[in-house]
């Protein structure tokens, strides 16, 4: 079972046995996830410029890049539209441990979101609806390459996955090409890895790739625009 860990923050993470990796940086949680997947993909902007903005994850996990990206639309009448995948959906009460929903405030919200989770028929294939106010989760229990990308659907895209020696097909130049399809031109895909090969991979498709200074305890990330 993964292992609950308290991270440089005060934020929760988890720590994967099966991959030896934890989901998030050991240095903070939540500060890792707004510097690398929120600025990634300039949500800021995305907000100012848009009624309702369209996100895709790969590797929903903890649920902590949906929750930081969920706060700014739960007040005035922006909508979040936003896609995930996820191989391993965590159990309720994993999903209960976690301290991101109070840390963020956002404990009624959070709350809904467990009991949607509690009530959740896994099998029942194919893809799952969660609402909440201006917030629309479609969650996608299983493997990444099986799932429905539709083409220029989205805004943005956080990429992640774990790394590429643990989920390689997940940092293919075949996957990031449906991808980089998703996206909207003008969209962004941000992610944690820098990696040589990831790298390359992008730009490959058609990314232009750009690196970024890291969050505390990595020293570049990457995002990868869609002209």
């Amino acid at each position: 079972m993964d292992e609950l860990r308290l991270t440089g923050d005060g934020s929760h993470t988890l720590y994967s046995p099966e991959y030896g990796q934890t989901y998030h940086s050991r240095f903070g949680a939540i500060e890792e996830s707004r510097h690398v997947f929120l600025q990634g993909v300039r949500l800021e902007e995305l907000l100012k410029r848009n009624e309702t903005v369209t996100l895709l994850e790969i590797g929903f996990g903890t649920g902590l890049n949906f929750w930081l990206s969920a706060r700014p639309f739960l007040t005035g009448n922006r909508r979040l539209n936003y896609r995930a995948v996820e191989a391993r959906l965590l159990p309720g009460e994993i999903f209960s441990r976690l301290n991101h929903a109070r840390l963020l405030g956002l404990d009624e919200p959070f709350g809904a979101f467990l009991r949607w989770r509690t009530d959740l028929d896994e099998k029942n294939p194919g893809t799952h609806s969660f609402r909440y106010n201006t917030l629309r989760m479609e969650l996608f229990p299983g493997d990444a390459l099986q799932a429905d990308y539709a083409e220029n659907s989205c805004h943005g895209v956080y990429l992640d996955a774990f790394s590429p020696d643990k989920n390689p097909e997940l940092w293919s130049v075949d996957f990031l090409q449906r991808l980089y399809r998703a996206l909207k031109p003008g969209g962004l895909l941000a992610t944690y890895s820098s990696r040589r090969s990831v790298r390359e991979a992008l730009t490959a498709c058609g990314f232009c790739v750009e690196k970024r200074p890291g969050p505390r305890g990595k020293r570049e990330i990457l995002s990868a625009y869609k002209p």
